[in-house]
């Protein structure tokens, strides 16, 4: 496995995390009404969207590299 599918596949689990702790802390905004919970929500997705975008870039810059 070559280092840019590592790289690849921890991209991939980080924004999941994100996701999972967006929603995490979305439902307990809507149970507990905290606003530290709807500040770790939005922080959350937006880290999940910075990482994307980062997945992207990196793609597109090591094209040229296989995932062997």
């Amino acid at each position: 496995m070559s280092l840019k599918a590592v790289h690849v596949f921890f991209v991939l689990l980080s924004i999941a995390l994100c996701g999972t702790c967006a929603l995490w802390a979305s439902r307990e905004y809507m149970n507990e009404h905290a606003t530290g919970m709807m500040v770790f929500a939005i922080l959350s997705a937006l880290s999940g969207v910075g990482i994307l975008i980062y997945g992207v870039w990196f793609v597109r810059k090591q094209k040229h590299l296989s995932y062997l």
